[in-house]
């Protein structure tokens, strides 16, 4: 399983703040392409990782 923050992703991703949500979403979905993921919040990360370790989960996002 690989881990990113939130900010990385949208790096990753080509996400710019002046994108529309539309967009946004798109290029996400371009990005993640088929790879099962979770986005977990600081609180309770923990539980959430070991979890998806557990569910074969590829990509952890961290959004704080």
């Amino acid at each position: 399983m690989i881990e990113y923050t939130w900010a990385r992703v949208t790096h990753l991703a080509g996400i710019y703040d002046q994108d529309s949500a539309l967009e946004r979403d798109l290029k996400f979905e371009c990005w993640i392409n088929r790879r099962k993921y979770i986005i977990v919040t600081g609180i309770g990360a923990q539980q959430q990782r070991e979890w998806a370790l557990a569910n074969s989960i590829e990509i952890l996002i961290i959004k704080e």
